[in-house]
């Protein structure tokens, strides 16, 4: 699993201080996959990254560090991932040594490498130029889970919808949108149970990726009418509610 990817060009940090020295860096870019060794995940994820490679626009530091192995060394490059919680295997795009991009686990899981590979290389495309190419469009394999903000506050203002935080209860207390409720595994189950599938059922996080694996969760049980808030609260934050703190 090492050898798969340092045959393949990327450098491997296996200490917190080489982490340090890569990604600490004021100038430049740089892409990290946190190798893992989960069959699934991590198997799209080591071709899909070595793929991406193959291309015009790439950052100009290639890393990896290993989940469960180098323990200090991911520790290390997690602080530098924050604010998004670990998540093995990821993937992070770094430009002036902080994130511009992450791929969570939810967004490699189900993906083959030839679709994270089209991700990382749009991405690279926008921040790993010469300058952030703000035209550019990051490819979304999952965007049709996704609903804009406002038509999020529309559909609640109408009473179609329903809204639920699926942050843990410690990350949601740094900000809320009044009346939202946390989705624990008991209210989830409780609308499972209830069949409530004439609403349409709204997840929100912090930017958006990790409520489309509620998404997916409540597919499983046969609801169509589940969507994604893009953006997450961030997003609310920026668009509806400018009271809602940004963290």
């Amino acid at each position: 699993m090492r050898e798969e990817l340092t045959n393949g060009g990327v450098s491997e940090l296996k200490t917190a201080e080489e982490v340090q020295q890569a990604l600490g860096k004021s100038e430049g870019s740089s892409v990290v996959l946190v190798n893992s060794v989960c069959g699934c995940a991590a198997g799209a994820a080591r071709p899909g990254y070595l793929a991406s490679l193959d291309t015009e626009v790439k950052p100009d530091g290639i890393y990896t560090v290993f989940a469960g192995v180098d323990r200090e060394a991911v520790d290390e490059a997690r602080a530098h991932f924050a604010p998004y919680p670990p998540s093995s295997p990821s993937i992070a795009i770094l430009r002036e040594g902080k994130v511009v991009h992450m791929i969570e686990r939810s967004g490699i899981e189900g993906n083959d490498p030839g679709t994270i590979s089209k991700v990382l290389k749009s991405a690279y495309t926008k921040f790993c130029g010469e300058t952030v190419d703000e035209s550019a469009e990051i490819f979304d394999p999952e965007a049709s889970m996704d609903m804009d903000v406002e038509e999020v506050k529309s559909a609640l203002d109408s009473g179609k919808a329903l809204l639920f935080d699926i942050r843990p209860e410690e990350e949601a207390a740094m900000a809320r949108i009044e009346g939202v409720p946390v989705l624990d595994q008991e209210r989830a189950t409780k609308l499972i149970q209830e069949e409530a599938k004439d609403r349409l059922l709204v997840f929100h996080c912090h930017h958006g990726i990790r409520s489309r694996q509620a998404v997916k969760y409540f597919q499983q049980y046969g609801f169509s009418n589940a969507k994604s808030m893009k953006g997450g609260i961030q997003a609310w934050s920026e668009k509806v509610d400018a009271s809602v703190p940004t963290y």
